[in-house]
């Protein structure tokens, strides 16, 4: 009765193998699978904070651009005031010549 289990039924005992190379296929695109998951991860934390970081770069520009326009504003008030008093002090140095 033992042999007829055995010539009825090989495919168990044959597949014994199989099944332990199936398992660990499977182990192994599992790990694969992990570690695609942690470096998809890793990769989503950079990205956040390099977007987050760009974020304060493009607002810090933005200030800077700002507060180069009112120095701007600044200096040619300052040139327009500086060519008055030039103008001024032309003036006046003629009139001193003439005294």
């Amino acid at each position: 009765m033992g042999d007829t289990v055995l010539i009825e039924n090989p495919s168990p005992l044959v597949n014994g193998g199989k099944f332990e190379d199936k398992m660990a296929s499977l182990q192994a695109l599992e790990e694969k699978a992990r570690k695609a998951q942690e470096a998809f991860e890793k990769e989503e934390k950079l990205r956040k904070e390099l977007e987050d970081l760009n974020s304060k770069l493009l607002t810090e520009k933005t200030n800077l651009l700002r507060q180069l326009e009112g120095e701007k504003g600044s200096l040619s008030d300052f040139q327009e005031k500086s060519l008055k008093l030039s103008a001024q002090k032309a003036d006046l140095e003629s009139q001193l010549q003439f005294l």
